[in-house]
């Protein structure tokens, strides 16, 4: 179709930040994918995701913030995004920043961490630990 741009891999940050920045939505095919960090990039850029029902994508998407196809196959696909345009499509985008924040900024993955750091060595000044450093937040 004339309305789907198919990409080479883009190396540059800010490059992939622009490319993002122009979209309305985030379509991800693929259903083997572990953890799935570019469909949590799209969402901090305030997209909503449409990704398949597998693997880590559906840990982090579901109808509040986009949709997930059964399969990786064209009826499926062209069935989410269907679903996600008939919506609100920047509230979805709204609650997947949201979402990327809550679950996986450097405030909540710091303080997951300290406490299984804490609970595996039994050190309390894990349980305490202080907010990350303002200049360890926007490295990434």
């Amino acid at each position: 179709s004339d309305r789907v741009i198919c990409m080479d891999y883009q190396r540059d940050p800010q490059s992939l930040a622009a490319v993002l920045a122009g979209c309305d939505a985030f379509v991800h095919a693929n259903d083997n994918e572990p953890f799935g960090l570019i469909v949590l990039e799209a969402m901090a850029c305030g997209l909503p995701v449409i990704g398949v029902a597998a693997g880590g994508v559906a840990e982090s998407v579901d109808e509040t913030v986009g949709a997930l196809a059964t399969a990786s196959e064209a009826r499926a696909f062209a069935e989410a995004v269907e679903s996600v345009f008939a919506r609100d499509v920047p509230a979805l985008g709204r609650a997947a920043r949201q979402r990327a924040e809550h679950r996986h900024g450097w405030d909540p993955v710091f303080r997951k961490l300290s406490a299984i750091y804490g609970r595996l060595t039994g050190c309390t000044a894990f349980e305490d630990a202080p907010e990350p450093a303002a200049e360890l937040v926007g490295w990434a």
